[in-house]
């Protein structure tokens, strides 16, 4: 799919994924237009060619103090901004925009497959509750070629080419705005199907089951491993400078998910990766070992190295 126009978000706009237990975050960002509210989709190829090395981002903001000015804090919940967030991350945009009947039979016929079986698209996905429960281990929705899609959906993909077949039905091979909001729909539509188990965000606004161990703050994020979410960072007049990001994170386990590969992401600012480094950012998954006594994990079970032993003195093997 093509990559549609970028979107501009505030200054000091951070799109992230992983899962935040407490956070703080600071940094600094020139002043930017305001974009459309929409924000559609991050990332891509362009995205990072377009972007510097981390020694000519110096240089080109050499005027900048050192961070001298302090801390800015982020609050991860009141900070939260949904119209800088993938809309793929919000359940009722799944449930009443891409299960929507009307925008399902815009771009697609009824037909499609699911681990080499064919089924009716449009009625399983208008149904999504009924579909996810009567087929739990589906992880994807397999679309087979062009006879899939209605012309509709060929056309926005390919203007250029329905236009030269058709002058009369495509007068032109450009897409109007109306259009263009229809391809992004289309290509949330094509990402939403190929991780149909996808979740999605939730905010947890003092009953975070992961409570920070350091703080005990019970707020935090769940960030599903996919798209992008949006904070809006607010940095005071005098305090501009270089920062250093601070991010306080606890790692789910989830099946089928290494345990031991890092989590992967990437930072942008005002709506770009500002430094190659940007683009890759890895956040290291650290477990701490705990075995169940009286319905109790009980954690740091080795000290000086000694493991927790039974009644008979025998060492117990940690669960996790």
């Amino acid at each position: 799919m093509r990559k549609t126009k970028a979107i501009r978000l505030l200054a000091g706009a951070l799109a992230m994924l992983t899962l935040f237990g407490g956070m703080s975050i600071v940094s600094s960002a020139d002043d930017a237009a305001t974009g459309d509210g929409s924000f559609r989709q991050i990332g891509g190829l362009t995205d990072v060619l377009s972007t510097v090395k981390y020694e000519e981002y110096r240089q080109r903001y050499a005027g900048m103090p050192n961070g001298a000015a302090g801390t800015i804090p982020v609050d991860v919940v009141k900070d939260l901004r949904t119209e800088y967030t993938s809309s793929l991350c919000d359940e009722n945009y799944i449930h009443e925009v891409l299960c929507n009947r009307k925008n399902l039979e815009k771009f697609f016929s009824a037909q499609a497959k699911i681990n080499s079986t064919n089924l009716n698209l449009i009625d399983s996905i208008a149904d999504y509750d009924g579909f996810r429960a009567a087929n739990p281990n589906i992880s994807g929705i397999q679309l087979g070629g062009n006879a899939d899609y209605t012309e509709y959906a060929l056309f926005l993909q390919d203007p250029k080419k329905y236009h030269e077949a058709d002058e009369e039905k495509y007068p032109s091979a450009t897409l109007s705005a109306e259009e263009e909001a229809d391809l992004v729909l289309l290509e949330n539509y094509l990402s939403f199907f190929s991780d149909i188990t996808r979740r999605t965000l939730i905010v947890y606004d003092g009953n975070c089951p992961y409570p920070d161990e350091l703080t005990g703050n019970k707020s935090g994020v769940y960030l599903p491993d996919h798209d992008a979410v949006g904070w809006e960072i607010i940095i005071p007049e005098g305090m501009q400078g270089f920062y250093s990001i601070r991010i306080r994170y606890y790692s789910v386990y989830e099946e089928g998910i290494s345990k031991k590969s890092s989590i992967e992401r990437s930072i942008y600012i005002d709506g770009s990766i500002p430094y190659y480094e940007a683009t890759y950012i890895s956040l290291p998954k650290t477990y701490r070992s705990f075995v169940t006594r009286d319905g109790q994990k009980i954690y740091d079970i080795q000290t000086g190295g000694d493991f927790l032993v039974d009644i008979n003195g025998n060492e117990i093997r940690p669960e996790t």
